[in-house]
């Protein structure tokens, strides 16, 4: 036991001293390194765009995750390119000859594995750039999010290179194109902490569905996928129910700078308890609640509020359990929320 012990020592102070950039907490370190396409490419076009990395990290590192080392030691990883970032965006920025005479400034990128939707889990890269003009006035900001889901069996260095990859191509295009938002994010980039809850209103009773999301802001996305688990309570003359957890999947749609629609389908399965005036008999499987629901709303959330925000729409409930009650059972949603950038 004492030499396996010498040795992870003698390992991890050779990982450290391999990586002396960053904070040396951890007792064993790994380091991967992420290969891009630009990587091979031999000629260059031309570039008068400058970049700058305003991220506290070392300016090669990409991300810090946890892995198992040898099967069952936690350890950090640090995932690198192979040269600092600023210049694999140059390197981009001269294949696609940009001519914009400025600089473009990376404030925050984050990447991480998103298991929340269900029709779109995979890795997700939020940043944050603002491009300067030549004056190294800001002429815009842009809120980056991007999800691709890896193949099966695919290398993490190789899911790491598709992504970067697709981030650094749309990078240069945005730039490119000039499709930078005038209106700079006025907040801090950071995940936003949003407690919301419908408040449904049935022909027999109601209904109350309460979240707690923690998202990246999507105020400058069109169209976007969030998934958080719920509390669903519902209370009627003849029973009530209550679920924890559930499949809740959230697919807005920006309307206008003032409203956004969301639809809301999920998959819910709780526990009934029943009144017992109504019902002399009830088979066993009638105490589980099964039931699928639908929720379409508009609601009233300006692009880069903070606060309170309310909506409203129509709701569905198709009951699979209990089968004494009717299966269908329609109502109206009140939305309310509240958003802490």
């Amino acid at each position: 036991m004492k030499r396996i012990f010498l040795i992870l020592v003698l390992l991890s102070i050779c990982q450290l001293n391999a990586w002396p950039k960053v904070d040396r907490k951890t007792f064993i370190a790994d380091t991967l390194k992420v290969a891009l396409p630009v990587d091979s490419c031999l000629g260059a076009g031309q570039s008068g765009l400058r970049f700058s990395d305003q991220r506290d990290y070392p300016a090669d590192l990409v991300l810090i995750r946890q892995i198992d080392k040898w099967g069952y030691i936690p350890v950090d990883q640090y995932v690198v390119l192979n040269q600092p970032l600023t210049q694999t965006l140059e390197r981009y920025a001269s294949r696609d000859s940009i001519r914009h005479r400025g600089s473009l400034t990376l404030h925050h990128l984050f990447i991480w594995r998103d298991t929340k939707p269900a029709l779109k889990k995979g890795n997700q890269l939020n940043a944050y750039t603002v491009l300067l003009d030549s004056m190294d006035r800001p002429i815009g900001d842009r809120i980056w999010e991007l999800t691709r889901k890896p193949a099966k069996k695919q290398k993490y260095g190789d899911q790491m290179s598709q992504l970067l990859d697709d981030w650094f191509r749309a990078q240069v295009g945005a730039v490119k194109d000039y499709r930078y938002h005038s209106d700079l994010y006025p907040y801090r980039f950071r995940r936003q902490l949003i407690p919301w809850s419908d408040l449904i209103v049935l022909p027999d009773g109601y209904a109350v569905i309460a979240h707690l999301s923690l998202d990246y802001p999507a105020d400058q996305m069109s169209a976007y996928t969030r998934g958080s688990a719920g509390i669903y309570y519902r209370k009627s003359s003849r029973l009530e129910s209550i679920a924890i957890g559930g499949q809740d999947q959230q697919w807005y749609y920006r309307l206008n700078r003032r409203l956004l629609g969301r639809v809301n389908p999920s998959l819910r399965i709780g526990f009934n308890n029943f009144n017992r005036r109504y019902f002399n008999h009830l088979d066993i499987w009638n105490l589980l609640m099964v039931n699928l629901t639908l929720i379409t709303s508009v609601e009233y959330r300006p692009v880069y509020s903070k606060g309170p925000w309310l909506g409203m729409g129509l709701f569905q409930n198709i009951i699979i359990l209990p089968d004494v009650i009717p299966r269908y059972e329609p109502g109206l949603a009140i939305t309310l929320g509240w958003i802490l950038p």
